[in-house]
């Protein structure tokens, strides 16, 4: 059982905050991967956690699995349901088919998150925005190094990935110049199904990943590319143009 969970809330309240709804098992996860080497956290310690969390307003629970701030719940649900009626202060869950994401944006985000929870409260200059990436990241191993710019993005069945956008997200990075990409940024890919890993050009995806049905919530990584690979699609020209 673990008794000083602070630490623990403060993590969940950084993921929570910045991408608004996600799944209740990314942050198991998340809790899970993060302090494993400190101390071994059960599904029990974990929700626990999450409860103690619901308890002070940093997030909403529900029944069917997803986590949120209020403000996503007062966005997602219809206006006459009674916001009054969650009791954040008893370990009660919101019901089930209340908290309906039917947004593609919202629903991606949510897949992405799933491969990076653990790095967010690290990560500076987060940021969620559309196709391709739906999330952006920062993460420093040290203090004086300039970072690795995190880049995640979720490819659907019977879409594609633009070679021109994933080119622009290199160039409208300002932090990044072209002559530093095959250092400093680190791509991700998430699949609905692993037989189109070969489709996702070597753009600068270190990572290619598909859901796992045995983990909770989970993805596994399907193809991890070597370094001196994963910009081999690149035409520098195309940089400077």
């Amino acid at each position: 059982m673990v008794h000083d969970i602070t630490i623990y809330k403060e993590f969940v309240r950084s993921i929570v905050h910045r991408v608004a709804v996600l799944h209740t098992a990314t942050l198991v996860n998340a809790l899970k991967n993060n302090y494993a080497e400190t101390e071994y956290l059960t599904y029990d310690d974990c929700m626990n956690i999450l409860y103690a969390c619901q308890k002070e307003g940093k997030l909403l629970l529900t029944e069917d699995g997803i986590a949120l701030t209020k403000g996503a719940y007062m966005r997602l649900v219809p206006d006459d349901y009674d916001l009054e009626n969650i009791r954040p202060s008893q370990r009660l869950r919101i019901g089930r088919n209340i908290v309906v994401v039917s947004d593609p944006h919202d629903r991606a985000v949510m897949e992405c998150v799933k491969v990076v929870a653990d790095m967010m409260p690290y990560a500076y200059d987060f940021s969620t925005g559309f196709a391709p990436w739906y999330i952006q990241f920062i993460v420093h191993k040290e203090q004086e190094d300039p970072g690795i710019l995190y880049q995640v993005t979720k490819v659907d069945l019977g879409s594609e990935l633009s070679d021109e956008a994933l080119l622009k997200g290199i160039i409208s990075e300002p932090r990044f110049g072209w002559h530093d990409y095959s250092n400093l940024y680190s791509r991700i890919a998430i699949l609905d199904n692993p037989e189109f890993a070969f489709a996702i050009p070597h753009l600068g995806f270190s990572k290619i990943c598909v859901p796992d049905n045995s983990i909770l919530g989970g993805l596994k990584i399907i193809e991890t590319r070597d370094p001196e690979e994963r910009w081999e699609d690149l035409n520098e020209t195309e940089l400077h143009e």
